[in-house]
């Protein structure tokens, strides 16, 4: 027997189906729409910062008597020249450090005008010590020849460099421009604008025209932070710095620089050269050899006296590093002073 699969259609399931549909449309339809509100955090704003000045270079910057005028310099070592009214030469130059202190100082500026070097007691009669209003350190000394008088001023303004104002002239000369010189002294400071103390400031090419005329060693690296002031400065592979510089005449005396080195090295300075052990490496050519007291430091250094100037070279550095360098740092001396001298 077979079955078949029948449908029932019933008329009351029909009918509530769409009773259902139609409640749940009219429903629907007869409710408000509902308003949802939300709380956005307003955008904080955004203020650009005003921008920051880029920095400008520190140096170290002065204020110029009204009298004094700037003239071209004489030597290019002088970072500048004034005269005053009376036409008295004022020199002012930078050197790195201390350059061998206050007393080496003084005796370098004492054998300038024809004087013996002096002792450290004998300082404090011949120097004044005193402060800027911008806080630098300024040492006023006045020093007298027998034909001639000095008066000066070391100053540390804070660069890491020692600054020196120098006059030398007759006795009312000097008496006259003192006060001003003493106050110009004192003026100077640290500043935002270096271009005072840059004035006529010397490149290394423009201190050494005749570098041509010779070559350092190989094993010698141009040192790129040396001062300007420097004809050529060296770094030897060993660790030994080799420097040449040119000045003008004798640059102070042959004792007064040889007392400026012993006083480098920590050394009491000598009254005559009869007192020291020299050498000759080649006629006109003096060469010396100093030690500290603890024989960890040592400076050889030679003097070659040209027509109008004097060549320096200096050797600095350990025992072990000066012997290393010495064959070397004899033949650059011979090398450069067989293609100067005689050379204006």
């Amino acid at each position: 027997m077979r079955f078949r699969s029948v449908r029932f259609h019933q008329p009351w399931a029909t009918a509530m189906g769409l009773l259902t549909v139609m409640l749940t449309v009219g429903v629907s339809g007869c409710e408000k729409p509902k308003i949802h509100a939300y709380r956005v955090p307003k955008p904080e704003k955004t203020i650009a910062p005003a921008p920051v000045p880029p920095a400008r270079p520190q140096g170290v910057a002065w204020t110029v008597p009204e009298s004094w005028v700037q003239v071209e310099n004489p030597n290019p070592q002088r970072v500048a020249t004034f005269k005053d009214k009376k036409g008295l030469e004022i020199a002012i130059n930078a050197f790195p450090g201390d350059v061998g202190g206050l007393l080496a100082n003084i005796n370098r500026w004492r054998g300038q005008i024809g004087l013996e070097p002096t002792d450290q007691a004998a300082l404090a009669q011949l120097t004044e010590s005193m402060t800027s209003e911008a806080g630098a350190e300024v040492v006023i000394a006045d020093i007298a020849g027998s034909e001639n008088r000095l008066v000066g001023a070391i100053i540390k303004p804070g660069d890491g460099q020692s600054w020196f104002v120098k006059a030398i002239g007759d006795t009312q000369s000097i008496e006259q421009a003192k006060p001003e010189i003493i106050a110009f002294a004192k003026t100077f400071r640290l500043g935002q604008d270096s271009a005072q103390s840059n004035v006529n400031k010397p490149s290394q090419s423009d201190t050494n025209p005749h570098t041509e005329q010779w070559q350092p060693p190989a094993e010698w690296k141009v040192d790129p932070e040396a001062s300007p002031i420097l004809t050529a400065a060296f770094r030897a592979d060993s660790g030994a710095r080799i420097t040449l510089t040119s000045l003008k005449g004798m640059g102070g005396g042959v004792l007064g620089n040889i007392n400026r080195w012993r006083g480098q090295l920590g050394l009491e300075p000598v009254t005559s050269l009869a007192e020291l052990s020299t050498t000759e490496p080649a006629p006109g050519i003096l060469m010396i050899d100093l030690q500290s007291e603890s024989n960890d430091d040592r400076i050889v250094a030679a003097i070659l006296p040209l027509e109008s100037q004097s060549l320096f070279f200096k050797l600095t550095g350990t025992n072990d590093q000066v012997d290393a360098e010495m064959e070397r740092f004899t033949s650059f001396v011979l090398d450069v002073s067989s293609n100067r001298k005689g050379s204006p």
